[in-house]
This record gives C-alpha cells, sequence and structure tokens, in this order.
C-alpha cells in the first residue's frame, strides 16, 4: 500500500497547482478553500501512509499486484480529484463530478461543465487532470522516486520504453519532453492570437491529446486557421509513441520515419483526411473544398489522436459516411505509448501484417518458413506470436466493450450512430460527442461513460487483473 501512499501524495500536488494562478486572479481567493483543503490533507495522509509502508522490510509485488495498484490507483484520482468541483459548486452531483475528473484522467474530455461561467481556477484543474493522466500517473509517480519493484507497475500503466537504463531517468525524459512541447505551443498558440491563460490550457490539452477547452465552442470560437496548424501539430506530436518522439526532436529522423507505427498513424491520418473532405464536398455540408480539407483535417487529427478539440458545433449536419470514417480513426487511435488512446496503431500494425502474413503462409509449402518482421525505430525485428495474439485479443475485447456500451445508450433512447460514435469516443478516450452526455443526463449513462473511459485509459487487461484478484480474495473470506 506504499504505492498508493506516493500516489495520493501526487494527487494532492495534482489538487494544490491551479493555487498558483492566484496571484493574478485575486477575485478568486474564496475558491482556493477548495483546492488547497483536500490537497493538503491528501499530501499529509500520502506521506504518513508511504512512511508507515516504507518502513518496514519490502516484499516483491505477489503476482497480479502491480495490476491492483494501477487500478486503486485510478480509482483514487478519480474520487478524490472529484472533491474541487464539487466544493466550487461546478458539479451538482457526486456523479457528475466524477464523470468530469474521469475525463480529465483519461484525456476524453467530455464536459458536463458551462466553461465560460466556471472559475478560472476549474479550468486550470481541468488542464492539470490532462497532464497528470495523460503522461499517466504512474510514470510521475516513478519520475519521482527510485524503486525496485517500480517497473512491473510502471509496464501495468501501458508503458513499455525505457529510454534510458535507468527507469527514473527515463521517466523524467518523458515528463521533460511533453513540458517542453507545451511550453512551445503555449508560447505559439498566442502568437496567434490567443490570450495567455487560453493558450496554456490548449497546449496542454494538444500536447496530452485531452480536448478541454476554455470555450463552450472549444476550438471554433477562434476559427483561426494559424490556431489550427498548431494545435493540430501538438496533438500529432502527443500522440506519437514517446520513444519516438524522443528520437524524432533529438533529430534523428531516420529512425522516426523507419517505424511501421509511425507510418500506419499518419498514413491513416492523411486517408481519412482525404476520404472525408470529399464526403463532405460531394454531400455539400461545406461548399468550398478548402473548407471542407480544413474542417475535415482538424477533425480527423483530433479524432485519431484521441484528442477531442471541434470546430463544428455538431457533427449531427455531417453525412453518417463521415462520422463513420472518424469512428474509424477513433477506433484505430493514437501510437503506443502515447497519451492517446484506442486500439494503438501499433496493435493495428500488427493485426494487418498478421492476416498478410497468415495468407502468404496458406499459399505456400509448408516447407517454406518465413520470419515475421516490421520495421520499429529504425530496426527491422521479429514479431512473435504471442504478440499477435494479444493485439487480436484486445481487439476482440475492445469491439465487445463498444457493443456492450452502445447498447447500454441505446436503451436509453439514444439512436444507435449517435450511441456507437460517442461510446467509441469514450472507449478511445476522444471526447468528440453527439450530445448524449449533458449535464441532465441520467446517471446510468454518466457512470456508463466514466466505466468506458476508466477501462479505455487503463486499456482492459489490469482492471480485468485487479478484478480477478478481488472476486479470489472475496471467495476466500467467505470460505473461511
Amino acid at each position: 500500500m506504499g504505492y498508493l501512499g506516493v500516489m495520493l501524495c501526487i494527487i494532492g500536488f495534482m489538487l494544490l497547482m491551479p493555487l498558483v494562478l492566484l496571484p493574478f486572479h485575486m477575485d478568486e481567493i474564496a475558491y482556493a478553500h477548495c483546492f488547497y483543503a483536500p490537497g493538503l490533507a491528501a499530501v499529509v495522509l500520502g506521506w504518513l501512509g508511504w512512511e508507515t509502508i516504507h518502513a518496514r522490510p519490502k516484499a516483491p509485488l505477489a503476482p497480479g499486484q502491480d495490476a491492483t495498484v494501477i487500478v486503486l490507483t485510478w480509482m483514487l484520482a478519480m474520487t478524490v480529484g472529484a472533491l474541487p468541483f464539487l466544493l466550487t459548486g461546478s458539479c451538482r452531483t457526486f456523479t457528475q463530478a466524477v464523470f468530469e475528473t474521469m475525463s480529465g484522467l483519461s484525456t476524453t474530455t467530455f464536459t458536463v461543465l458551462d466553461v465560460e461561467r466556471c472559475p478560472q481556477l476549474i479550468l486550470l484543474y481541468r488542464s492539470a487532470l490532462l497532464f497528470f493522466g495523460g503522461i499517466g500517473l504512474v510514470l510521475i509517480m516513478v519520475s519521482a522516486i527510485s524503486d525496485a519493484h517500480g517497473l512491473r507497475i510502471y509496464t501495468q500503466e501501458g508503458h513499455a520504453n525505457r529510454l534510458l537504463p535507468n527507469l527514473r531517468r527515463s521517466a523524467l525524459l518523458v515528463v521533460r519532453t511533453y513540458v517542453l512541447l507545451i511550453g512551445v505551443g503555449t508560447v505559439l498558440l498566442t502568437l496567434c492570437g490567443m490570450a495567455p491563460f487560453d493558450a496554456l490550457n490548449h497546449a496542454v490539452g494538444a500536447v496530452a491529446t485531452g480536448g478541454f477547452s476554455t470555450r463552450n465552442a472549444s476550438v471554433a470560437a477562434w476559427d483561426s486557421p494559424a490556431i489550427e496548424v498548431v494545435l493540430a501539430i501538438l496533438m500529432l506530436l502527443g500522440g506519437t509513441n514517446s520513444a519516438t518522439l524522443v528520437a524524432l526532436l533529438g533529430g534523428r529522423w531516420r529512425t522516426w520515419w523507419r517505424d511501421a507505427e509511425t507510418r500506419a498513424y499518419l498514413g491513416c491520418a492523411a486517408a481519412c483526411t482525404l476520404l472525408v473532405a470529399m464526403i463532405l464536398w460531394a454531400g455539400s455540408a461545406i461548399d468550398s473544398p478548402l473548407e471542407a480539407l480544413r474542417a475535415s483535417f482538424f477533425q480527423v487529427v483530433s479524432a485519431e489522436t484521441t484528442t477531442g478539440f471541434q470546430t463544428v458545433s455538431s457533427f449531427h449536419g455531417w453525412p453518417a459516411s463521415a462520422r463513420l470514417v472518424l469512428i474509424m480513426a477513433m477506433v484505430f487511435g493514437a501510437e503506443s505509448e502515447s497519451t492517446g488512446g484506442g486500439i494503438k496503431q501499433g496493435r493495428a500494425a500488427v493485426l494487418f501484417r498478421s492476416v498478410w502474413w497468415e495468407v502468404r503462409r496458406r499459399g505456400e509449402s509448408r516447407a517454406v518458413v518465413h520470419s515475421d518482421r516490421m520495421w520499429r525505430r529504425g530496426r527491422r525485428v521479429a514479431v512473435s506470436e504471442d504478440e499477435q495474439r494479444e493485439a487480436l485479443t484486445f481487439a476482440f475485447v475492445y469491439l465487445v466493450a463498444l457493443v456492450a456500451g452502445s447498447f447500454v445508450y441505446t436503451l436509453h433512447g439514444v439512436p444507435i450512430g449517435d450511441a456507437v460514435f460517442h461510446f467509441a469516443s469514450a472507449l478511445s478516450t476522444v471526447g468528440l460527442g453527439m450530445g448524449v452526455t449533458p449535464a441532465d443526463a441520467p446517471p446510468v449513462i454518466l457512470w456508463t461513460t466514466t466505466l468506458g473511459m476508466f477501462v479505455g485509459r487503463l486499456e482492459f487487461y489490469p482492471v480485468f487483473v485487479a478484478a480477478g484478484r478481488a472476486r479470489e480474495a472475496a471467495r476466500q473470506a467467505i470460505g473461511r
């Protein structure tokens, strides 16, 4: 439980972070206690928990404990993180507050708030949720402490790359890279006409691939091609594999380009952009081909990187075929080990190649032996049968969850097309919506969406393993 103590401290600092805005907005000092009271309490309780456990001899994590730590960490963050929304009155119910918190932590960015009437502290707090949730709570923990058992928890959250031999230094490098991108993005957006506060929030949202905006109309409020281009670049970088991103920013272009996932990621974005643009123009949804291309490019990038920024007021006016392409972009999602969600382009690349490899094997003699290989970060490496099986299993579980969540929506009167679009957006942690989850939505809808965001962000397996351990523990307790 010592890890949960550390995570509670980090959650406490997350709650305290918006208070840096107070010197510039003293008119909101009445809301300060809504952040420092739960924040300081979390830091103190977390520190006491860590010190109590840390003083004892450490035992290795039992099988499944790493997944349990991950699930409990995110549940703790979701619950404690909801307090500022309740204390400030921004959310009327606990259900709404948990929904908003999970939406931020999972970088999905559905919202039940009228953001133009919210305190600035709440808007900055939502961006803090995006930053901590997008980079990964465990990655931030590992960057703060060095621990012999941290690697197993680190990998359970969806990280595998160790960019440097030392795990803590690898985590710090990832955090510094994202902070650098946020800083550069804030400056560029300010130069493009955004106010500094708006620029900071949108830069965080783009890099963390979470589209919380400071305007109800999202990016459409500025109607600026320059702002859209900057945000699109930041979203694409945020959706890039962290190891590949470090190589790209370090000038190792060959390593970046000679990667099957990178090519699948950019190829999917280009193909979907052209397809949606042609659909919008041919269907007279948008009269100008350039405007169709502009709208298509931004929304496809927003969908594929699972960010959720919007430059259109509603997708109801788009042809069903264009919305179907966006659904496919959301399902395939961003690159593995990025701040984005979805099945991930790495798994998609393995799945498509697995089909080709299987067709090739069936068309050749059994005596012919091929090695299944693909490019990864500048090297042609073998793809094991276990990896192919994992990609297929994940895609199957994802589709089952998509059908189940959409079915719950339809039980509450949501049209099937809107249900699939909206729950795919939740499961891939995107945030592009069809108006299914307003503030007055039934609690079942909000909790279904919250669960979709939760399992989508943790990529199912840790949740399944933790549930299995809880079931086994309950069975043993009953048998005593």
